[in-house]
């Protein structure tokens, strides 16, 4: 028995229903998560279906999947009696997020904040005092190095 596909909910509908944009559900087809069936018009481009089947698991999919977003409290954010190292010991575990597992040698102002978790007026002092060295990057950025970042830090 031939399928009527001409009851599928196109991949713009799909769309809406599933929350998610053509190029993403275009992937869900390409990852064969989403059976897509052509139509085919008279005179006109062919009409992309997507097997019901395959529509309602993915639907059920991703209602398992949403949970409810961790929020931090703001008493994790607040010193202890004064000790703004609380606020590192919080932050310090996301501190290599943007530098994968392994950050590079040469940081610039903004990775060497996030590194150390100094301001970046305090850095720029200790530039000027020889602490860190610092050399131009390959598109003329200042970069701090790494290692003299990490002795300042074993110091401080």
């Amino acid at each position: 028995m031939p399928l009527n596909i001409s009851e599928w909910p196109t991949k713009s509908e799909v769309c809406g229903i599933l929350g998610l944009s053509l190029s993403q559900v275009n992937n869900l087809v390409k990852q064969k998560r989403l059976e897509v069936c052509l139509e085919k018009r008279a005179g006109r481009a062919p009409l992309g279906r997507v097997n019901p089947k395959d529509l309602e698991r993915e639907k059920e999919l991703r209602t398992a999947q949403e949970t409810k977003a961790h929020v931090m409290p703001e008493t994790a954010l607040v010193p202890a009696s004064g000790n703004s190292r609380a606020i590192v010991r919080v932050v310090e575990p996301l501190r290599f997020a943007f530098l994968n597992a392994h950050p590079p040698l040469w940081l610039r102002f903004d990775q060497a904040v996030a590194f150390t978790g100094l301001g970046e007026s305090r850095l720029r002092e200790l530039v000027e005092k020889g602490d860190i060295r610092t050399e131009r990057g390959p598109r003329g950025a200042v970069v701090l190095s790494r290692a003299d970042l990490e002795t300042h830090a074993e110091r401080g």
